[in-house]
Parts: structure tokens; C-alpha cells; sequence
């Protein structure tokens, strides 16, 4: 038995989702029946539960109208080494997900979910090995690096292996970082404690580009192939474009503020005026690069202030129609401007699990994306109207006490109205 009592109020969601009250609210999704209590309220018993259009529930109680924000949908993995390494979108808007351990899923957009690798036979002794890394060519073919190798995932479900590790599983700490797969299938890996890019040639791994090295320590964070088949590399101190014209920028100076690391993030955008290449590394600060006929330009942006700007930037993803957003240690920041005088706008305030730490982010179907933090992966999907309520305070000062709250309500096809 769930509760016990008088059902004061009940509800179903579009997506499905039930909302139950009796002596207090209960929330029913994929995971279960959960309590839902307002943040320092406590039980609360609903007399009314409505949803509007911008995917808002509403509550109404004797103790007051809350707002719950509902734009997520979460999925834990739970176990040992089962923190989220990597996340890549299928063509459907469904996630593929690599772990710690080695293990790849596949996650649907309803949160089922079916298993695509197992995990690791042995772990490798590098205390930075980050498990299943992931990637999609241009074709869409799945790739999956793991300690037991590189596999081609195919639409069946069924995996082949095509190479072994890139690093000896005994060798420390130098270890994967990033895989990136082109067009053709050549595929090549960032290392972590390195400045070196090794590919697959003829069944075996060699030394493709190295990067500008850092005394403190090195590592290419991130890779990636363009439309064109030019490999991008982003390290510690610089970029590197490596196809028909190698090109390196950098050293970059670090920004005034943070300090330096040895993660990256790159990614090819169409959406952000004046750039085609966004890129992040261990400087701290993101540059953009413009192609011009077979060459590249570094467009000049450099981060003028703190502010609220990430310099942690674990990975770029270029949303169709969210345009550039970014996972960094802050949270998710999606990008806005030009690239000289844009900036990046965190997006904290849209739900609380955009303020933590983001270690991966992926598109999925029209104005939602994927986001992973720790063992959680979470569906997002930000509303496309504008908020249609006003919380104003009155009389004015500093303190809103609970009763002094007055609500400006607007919403189509109802009157204003107001208390």
C-alpha cells in the first residue's frame, strides 16, 4: 500500500508521469513512487494538480502554490565504477551511454534502457583510465574504446572488434582520453599524460600529431574529425588541425581566472556567427577558428573576465536547434553572440542539475539534450514559450514574507488575474 487516507487530488502528466496526494504528495515516474515535498515545507496535501503548457506542475495546498519545473527526466546508474564517461545521440534522440567500468548502453528517451558492451575483463592500472569512450562518424556508425578494445557497434546490436588498446594495460599514467572516428573509418585517440594523437594504421596504433607541451604535465583532451576529414586536437597549451594543411594555434595564455588542467573539448558549430571550429582546453578559455578556403583563423576571442564564464569545459556539443552548449565543472552554459563579443550564459536556473559538475553532454530531439553527472544521466528539454507568471513582492523591502507574495497570473485562454 502506498498511502493511506483521503485522496485529496490526482493527476497524469502528458508524458505519463502520476501525481498522488493523500496526507502528503507522492510522484510516480519509471523510477518508482517518490515524496514530493517542497524545499523546507515539508508534508504537503494538495488540493489541486494541474500541468500547463510549459511543461510546469502546478500545486496548489493550504500552505501555498508551488511550481514544480518538470523539464527532466533522470536515469542512475548505480554499482561500482559506474560514473558516466561518455554520451553520444543516436539519429532518434536516444543516448548511448559509456561507463567507468567499461560497460555501453543504450537509453532510450522513455529511460529503458539495453545493454550494447560489457564491462572491462581487466582494468588498466592507470588511475586516469576513464573507461567507454564513445563515438559516431559522419555515417552515424557507432565506435566504443574500452580496455578490451575498439569496436564497431552495428545497427543490430552486435559488436566487432577491430583493435586492440592503443595503450598497454599495464602502463601508468598514460591512458585514452578522447576517440574520434572519421569518415572513412580512421580512427584516432587523445591521450591523457601525453601531448601525442596515436590512429589506427593497418591494424596498429601510431604516433599521428603531437601537441605543444606543457612542463606541468600534458594531455589531448579531446578529438574530433570535421565534415572534411581534418582531425582536430585540443590540448593543454593549444588546437591543432591535422589534414591536408596542419595548422596549430596557440600557446594560449591562461584566463585570469581558475588554473590550469589537462581536460578539452572541441566541436564543430554552425550556429555560432563567425565560427565553424569551438574549442576549450587546459588554458581555461574557449577559442573559436573560422575556416577560410583550406585554412583555418583563430577569430580572437579570449575571455575579457570571470564573470560567470566556465573555464573547466569538459565537453562542446553543437545543438541543432539550441545552438552551442557547453559541460563544464559550473554546469551547462549555452553560448550567445558572435564570437567576439558573445558569451556564455549558464543555465543553472532552468533546473538545479545544471549547477553541478556536467561531464558530458549530448543533442536529443527538438529542444531537449542529454546531460550526465556522476551516475546520472538526465533528459532535459527547455520549453519553448516564454514564462506566462510574474512573481512581484509587496509592500517593497528586503524580506518577502510568506504572505506578502502577490502573483501576477497570464495564461492563454484565461483572464489576468490577480489576488
Amino acid at each position: 500500500m502506498l498511502a493511506t487516507g483521503y485522496c485529496s487530488s490526482g493527476m497524469m502528466q502528458r508524458d505519463g508521469a502520476s501525481w498522488l496526494s493523500t496526507s502528503r504528495l507522492f510522484r510516480h515516474d519509471i523510477q518508482g513512487w517518490r515524496k514530493w515535498e517542497p524545499e523546507q515545507s515539508g508534508a504537503t496535501r494538495a488540493r489541486v494538480i494541474v500541468e500547463d503548457g510549459n511543461s510546469n506542475v502546478w500545486v496548489g495546498a493550504s500552505t501555498g502554490l508551488w511550481r514544480y519545473v518538470d523539464i527532466a527526466k533522470d536515469l542512475e546508474f548505480s554499482g561500482e565504477r559506474l560514473s558516466i564517461s561518455s554520451v553520444v545521440a543516436t539519429d532518434s534522440g536516444d543516448a548511448v551511454v559509456g561507463l567507468q567500468s567499461g560497460e555501453v548502453w543504450l537509453v532510450r528517451r522513455n529511460l529503458t534502457r539495453s545493454s550494447l558492451l560489457p564491462r572491462d575483463i581487466t582494468v588498466p592500472v592507470s588511475p586516469y583510465y576513464r573507461g567507454a569512450l564513445l563515438a559516431r562518424d559522419v555515417s552515424g556508425q557507432l565506435w566504443v574504446l574500452n580496455a578490451n578494445g575498439l569496436f564497431k557497434i552495428e545497427a543490430s546490436g552486435r559488436s566487432l572488434k577491430v583493435a586492440p588498446f592503443p595503450i598497454p594495460l599495464d602502463v601508468t599514467p598514460r591512458t585514452p582520453a578522447a576517440l574520434a572516428v572519421s569518415a572513412t573509418g580512421k580512427a584516432c585517440v587523445g591521450l591523457v599524460w601525453s601531448n601525442e594523437v596515436v590512429c589506427l594504421v593497418d591494424g596498429a596504433w601510431q604516433t599521428a600529431a603531437t601537441l605543444l607541451e606543457d612542463i606541468g604535465g600534458s594531455a589531448v583532451g579531446a578529438v574530433a574529425f570535421t565534415k572534411e576529414d581534418t582531425l582536430i586536437a585540443a590540448g593543454v597549451l593549444s588546437v591543432k588541425m591535422i589534414g591536408a594543411n596542419t595548422e596549430e594555434f596557440g600557446p594560449f595564455p591562461p584566463v585570469p581566472f581558475g588554473s590550469k588542467h589537462l581536460f578539452s573539448a572541441v566541436a564543430e558549430t554552425t550556429l555560432v556567427p563567425g565560427a565553424d571550429i569551438a574549442a576549450s582546453g587546459g588554458w581555461g578559455g574557449t577559442v573559436f577558428l573560422k575556416r577560410t578556403g583550406d585554412t583555418y583563423v583563430d577569430t580572437g576571442y579570449r575571455p575579457r573576465s570571470q564573470g560567470d564564464q566556465p573555464y573547466l569545459i569538459r565537453q562542446l556539443v553543437s545543438h541543432p536547434q539550441l545552438g552551442l552548449l557547453a559541460g563544464a565543472d559550473e554546469g551547462l552554459f549555452i553560448w550567445q553572440g558572435p564570437t567576439i563579443d558573445g558569451t556564455w550564459m549558464s543555465l543553472r536556473e532552468m533546473d538545479p542539475r545544471l549547477a553541478g559538475s556536467i561531464e558530458a553532454v549530448a543533442p536529443s530531439s527538438g529542444r531537449s539534450f542529454w546531460v550526465a553527472s556522476g551516475s546520472r544521466l538526465s533528459l532535459l528539454e527547455l520549453p519553448s514559450a516564454n514564462p506566462q507568471i510574474l512573481f512581484a513582492r509587496f509592500p517593497e523591502g528586503e524580506t518577502i514574507a510568506q504572505n506578502t507574495v502577490t502573483y501576477h497570473l497570464s495564461v492563454p485562454d484565461l483572464s489576468a488575474f490577480q489576488p
